[in-house]
């Protein structure tokens, strides 16, 4: 459509034409911040869009709203659950998750197997980090270590932060060469 609805009215609905459409949209928010738009085109010959049509239109974008907050706080919540904080890697319970049906799927029949290796890795001395430069520091070397990890990585394998100095590696599709 040549003017698309940019402009919301005071009843949060914005409206469009030209000579092939006519388009309408409405934001869908959630306390008045805005998550999304919906718009909807007709004909240009189709009847104008009614009251109803309007009234309609705004109830769905608010339910849109809502369900969109929810879908984002809900994927937060999960990501804030499965992730270290420091190192953005997945932390001790969703590692263990994840490596569980890794492994069921590796031991699986000889034609589905995969195979794969778990790799374990420990800072030796890590305390004398924060000893002698501080937290702050020893966050920095923690950091250095997971982005070296992601690095090395491929996108299959799995990579964790289990705690303090300790980090797990599951590589997929590895057999005994690989490692």
């Amino acid at each position: 459509i040549g003017t698309a609805p940019h402009g919301l009215d005071d009843s949060g609905l914005a409206l469009a034409s030209d000579d092939a459409a006519t388009c309408i949209a409405a934001d869908a928010q959630y306390r008045r911040d805005r998550k999304g738009r919906i718009v909807l085109w007709r004909d240009a010959e189709s009847p104008s869009w009614t009251a109803a049509d309007r009234a309609l239109l705004r109830k769905v974008a608010d339910q849109l709203g809502v369900a969109l907050a929810e879908f984002a706080e809900r994927e937060m919540l999960e990501r804030l659950s499965t992730t270290d904080p420091l190192t953005g890697l997945l932390n001790r319970r969703a590692f263990g998750d994840q490596l569980r049906r890794r492994v069921v799927r590796a031991g699986g029949d000889a034609r589905g197997a995969t195979g794969g290796a778990l790799l374990y890795v420990d800072l030796d001395n890590f305390k004398q980090i924060n000893d002698r430069a501080g937290h702050e520091r020893g966050d920095e070397a923690l950091k250095a270590v997971a982005a070296l990890l992601g690095r090395s990585a491929r996108p299959t394998d799995l990579i964790a932060r289990l705690g303090g100095d300790e980090f797990a590696l599951w590589l997929e599709d590895a057999d005994r060469a690989a490692t």
